[in-house]
């Protein structure tokens, strides 16, 4: 598990999104409410989706828009673990879910972790 992860609120502009994902190495954003509890996920993969089959998306005209405007961009209630949960319960999510990453909450739904498919491979395949 990790404990280096980015958090964004929902009013997180999409200029803002793509310029974390571009400045760092994160694949992954953790979007928080005001009591820094977890309300959703932006995947780097998701936010491709602005984009139609047809590459239509006027990022002029969208980028100072807040994500929580584009519905396609983020996952509102992720899939999440808790600091108890075994590594089975995570691949499990993983594979059901098809998700690369799991957000780790502690009781009151704040983040304490992130969890990536990389963890569980390093973990499981030392050296």
């Amino acid at each position: 598990m990790s404990k280096d992860f980015l958090i964004i609120d929902k009013s997180t502009s999409i200029k803002q999104v793509r310029d974390m994902f571009l400045q760092t190495d994160f694949a992954t954003l953790l979007i928080v409410d005001e009591k820094g509890q977890l309300t959703g996920v932006v995947a780097a993969f998701d936010f491709l989706k602005l984009f139609d089959v047809k590459g239509k998306f006027d990022y002029e005209e969208c980028r100072e828009k807040p994500v929580s405007d584009f519905e396609s961009v983020a996952r509102w209630g992720a899939i999440t673990v808790g600091p108890q949960d075994n590594l089975g319960k995570c691949i499990e999510y993983m594979s059901s879910f098809r998700t690369r990453y799991l957000p780790v909450l502690d009781k009151g739904r704040k983040v304490v972790g992130l969890i990536s498919i990389n963890d569980i491979v390093k973990f499981l395949l030392p050296g």
